[in-house]
């Protein structure tokens, strides 16, 4: 997910470990280009430290990330992660082990020079293959989390337009404000998804759904199936579909009952 360059930083150095990566009580500021952090186990492979102080430097189009006795070079990040202007963030954790993945967040807010994001409470637990994303989309997952907002001011762009989408099938537009995603629960095994998410536009709407959706490691496509969508106890399938439609791209794929979503 868009939602954050140094959570992606984090993930892409998972790449340089092959059994073990052990982050926790990650803290930091970024302001472009540099930033620093502290946290209490920053290791690859796992060791046990005291308060460990880290620093992320700008090196040509990429970054340095370093400790006191380490460094690690993310040599080509993404055009997004480049364009993050700040960012804070405190409690993270990612823990792997194997084909066992564990990543927490207290808090995040980042921001870009055209728009803002804002994550609390993220907590997930994963199993089933040594890449993340794969592990739990294809494998099986525990997912959680408890606040989020994302603002953009882009005249086009995909996130807030899902976002909008799913507002309006919900009937919770026209409120005024901003699109918060309130909590999500989404619990994934063997395939099988089934989960409840709370959103908000000035009121609220809760929606129950279920289905199936894996990840293709080839070329990372990642394939919806949604079989169920109630909120309280209305059918709203259809009109998420219905909205969905409208919020087509070449990168996010509607045809009923399955939703794509293409690597960009």
């Amino acid at each position: 997910m868009r939602l954050c360059a140094l959570i992606a930083l984090i993930l892409s150095l998972q790449s340089h470990a092959s059994d073990q990566f052990n982050i926790t009580g990650f803290s930091g500021e970024y302001n472009a280009p540099n930033g620093t952090g502290t946290a209490d186990t920053f290791s690859i492979p796992s060791q046990d430290k005291e308060r460990i102080n880290i620093t992320l430097e700008a090196l040509g189009e990429g970054y340095l990330l370093s400790t006191p006795e380490e460094t690690w070079e993310w040599s080509e990040p993404a055009a997004w992660v480049k364009d993050l202007k700040s960012a804070s963030w405190n409690g993270v954790d990612l823990v792997v082990a194997g084909q066992s993945q564990r990543v927490a967040m207290s808090s995040l807010v980042g921001l870009h020079e055209d728009k803002r994001v804002h994550i609390e409470g993220l907590s997930a637990q994963c199993s089933g293959s040594s890449d993340l994303v794969q592990s739990c989309l294809n494998g099986s997952a525990s997912i959680r989390l408890s606040k989020l907002v994302y603002q953009s001011a882009l005249r086009s762009d995909q996130f807030q337009t899902i976002l909008d989408a799913l507002a309006r099938a919900l009937d919770v537009t026209g409120r005024g404000g901003d699109t918060e995603v309130k909590s999500l629960k989404l619990d994934i095994s063997n395939n099988k998804f089934k989960g409840e998410v709370s959103v908000s536009i000035g009121i609220s709407a809760t929606v129950k759904f279920e289905g199936l959706i894996s990840q293709d490691p080839n070329d990372g496509k990642i394939s919806i199936r949604l079989d169920k969508a109630k909120a309280s106890f209305l059918d709203v399938r259809g009109k998420i579909f219905d909205e969905l439609e409208e919020a087509q791209s070449e990168s996010f794929v509607v045809q009923r009952p399955w939703i794509y979503i293409l690597s960009e």
